[in-house]
């Protein structure tokens, strides 16, 4: 078989577009790997950055899921492509980070943050509640 024919058959994005998700997933496991160092050198100095052991559990878990994803092999393409649409579920991040510092700063009011948690609830209950069996299934 050639090549063409095998895509054809398994799931994968194009080459140019799989290409850039394998450089996205690279970062993401290049940022998480800082963390584990920074995380590590503060507790070696005696400090415990917040959330250190759950930060700590989330990147081995994130290393588990983006190795895979960072050969070359056709495999790997396959992998890329599931691990992306897994990777929707940040998008609740976003808010839950901004209700954060909003709470912290004093910027925005308690109605700014009533909306922004109704919208943390809704991004959490889609790309996390829902998109996490959905992938689970077409895998």
């Amino acid at each position: 078989k050639t090549v063409a024919q095998s895509r054809a058959l398994v799931p994968v994005l194009p080459p140019e577009v799989d290409a850039r998700a394998r450089t996205f997933v690279l970062c993401s496991t290049t940022y998480f790997a800082c963390d584990v160092c920074l995380v590590l050198s503060s507790l070696a100095c005696g400090r415990k950055p917040h959330q250190w052991a759950g930060r700590l559990a989330h990147h081995a878990i994130q290393f588990v899921a983006n190795l895979p994803a960072l050969a070359r092999d056709p495999s790997a393409a396959v992998v890329r492509k599931y691990l992306l649409a897994a990777y929707l579920a940040e998008a609740s991040t976003i808010l839950l980070r901004l209700r954060g510092l909003s709470r912290a700063t004093g910027v925005g009011g308690p109605k700014a943050r009533a909306l922004m948690l109704r919208g943390l609830l809704v991004t959490f209950a889609i790309t996390r509640l829902v998109n996490f069996p959905l992938n689970t299934l077409a895998i």
